[in-house]
């Protein structure tokens, strides 16, 4: 899997998922299904459109500040340019200036070497660096999902608990909101208890919990 292409999977989304039933168990009282809504509310992190853009950045200046004067100068620039995003040497056979067709080919190599996230191949200081960045994001991207997957797994259980006061122990601001608005909802619909739903800041979904708790 190439740097791009591992920085692009590991992207949170933030998504809602619509109303879950757990699975009915039988009780001697008989008591109605529990039902919890689970409100994901994940901002997004990086995304590959990001690795694009250092690419872009970092494969397409010259190091040494090159300025095309002369027609063929800036067709070579743009010979090389194209080399550079389709990753295809062959281009740079084509460019007639002999510092042209050099930095082409450094350039297309890599690009093959950032792509692979083979940071210690990269020969151009500024492509290097830019490479390494992405390889401490995606580091950074796997903790934050596996940070935000135990969150999760912490409000579904204490949504089942129904004990309020422990969403006050999640770590993360979002999840907390998700918790407490998971409880509220149940027991609001559960109790018939529209005043529950005060503990909901959302006011669309403070008036979802109203209209459930009032329902017959």
């Amino acid at each position: 899997m190439t740097l791009f292409a591992k920085l692009s999977s590991t992207t949170i989304s933030a998504q809602t998922v619509s109303s879950q039933s757990r699975t009915p168990t039988k009780s001697p009282k008989n008591k109605p299904m529990k039902k919890f809504i689970l409100f994901l509310i994940i901002p997004l992190t990086f995304t590959a459109c990001m690795g694009e853009k250092y690419q872009d950045e970092a494969l397409t200046e010259r190091e040494d500040s090159f300025v095309a004067i002369t027609a063929q100068e800036q067709l070579d620039t743009d010979t090389v340019v194209t080399a550079v995003r389709s990753k295809n040497k062959a281009f740079c056979d084509t460019v007639l200036n002999a510092d042209q067709k050099a930095d082409c080919q450094v350039k297309v190599a890599d690009a093959i070497a950032l792509e692979a996230g083979d940071c210690g191949k990269i020969q151009q200081d500024n492509t290097a660096k830019k490479c390494n960045i992405l390889a401490e994001d995606i580091e950074k991207l796997a903790k934050l999902e596996e940070k935000n997957a135990l969150e999760q797994e912490l409000v579904n259980q204490i949504t089942e608990s129904g004990v309020l006061a422990d969403c006050e122990s999640l770590e993360l601001e979002h999840f907390r909101t998700q918790c407490v608005m998971n409880i509220s909802l149940n027991q609001a619909s559960e109790n018939k208890d529209p005043a529950v739903c005060d503990n909901i800041l959302n006011e669309a979904v403070k008036a979802i919990c109203i209209e459930n708790a009032v329902a017959l």
